[in-house]
């Protein structure tokens, strides 16, 4: 049986693959939301491992990529699947956000300093969604779906957006779910009210501000 990530008896993380290992490590390159949050990558990972094995098939799609650290994760752990990915590279726009999109907030990013962490390969869609989905090439499926938007009406648009190019089986992963803190609880209002009438049902992870996945039902 293939090795699962886990927690060594030490207490120390510990993939069980050097190499895999040596990407988490090399994942995080700063930031709170990543920066030694092992039950998050570790969640993350076992949902990559899953999705080959179960051979959901599909591309891997990140709505939030910031300076990329998780991109690049998924970039390294499964090479074999095209990744898009999603940001204004600019920090929150005001169209979502009055209050919000006038902060400095995640603006210090540069998209050609995002680029070069990626082979060739890697779809980049700069700008604001909705509007850059258009960009998607028609037929386009996803196996795994990760919202890092912070924001409520982003992160509902996305969800909106995605849910119908899931393939079953496949996965939607929320950042900020339980993140009772900061940015008006906008994952959990925009995840909730998505599933009502809808036969998925909310799982949360206690990974640092609480994700959430939804698997698309079979």
């Amino acid at each position: 049986m293939q090795f699962r990530p886990t927690f060594c008896r030490e207490g120390n993380p510990q993939f069980g693959n050097d190499k895999l290992y040596e990407i988490l490590r090399s994942s995080w390159r700063g930031g709170i939301n990543d920066r030694g949050d092992c039950v998050r990558y570790y969640f993350l990972c076992l949902q990559l491992m899953r999705i080959d094995e179960q051979q959901i098939s599909g591309d891997i799609a990140e709505l939030g990529v910031y300076k990329g650290n998780t991109a690049f994760f998924f970039s390294k752990v499964s090479p074999g699947r095209t990744l898009h990915l999603f940001d204004t590279f600019k920090g929150f726009s005001e169209r979502d956000s009055g209050q919000f999109g006038k902060t400095e907030t995640f603006r210090d990013v540069s998209l050609e300093d995002v680029r070069r962490l990626f082979p060739p390969g890697v779809k980049f869609y700069p700008g604001y969604f909705p509007d850059t989905a258009a960009q998607i090439e028609p037929g386009t499926r996803f196996a795994l779906l990760h919202i890092d938007m912070d924001l409520e009406a982003p992160i509902s648009a996305a969800l909106e957006y995605f849910y119908p190019l899931m393939t079953p089986g496949g996965v939607m992963i929320v950042h900020d779910y339980n993140n009772i803190a900061s940015w008006d609880r906008g994952a959990k209002k925009a995840v909730d009210r998505f599933l009502m009438g809808k036969p998925e049902t909310v799982i949360e992870m206690p990974d640092r501000f609480g994700s959430a996945a939804i698997a698309k039902c079979r």
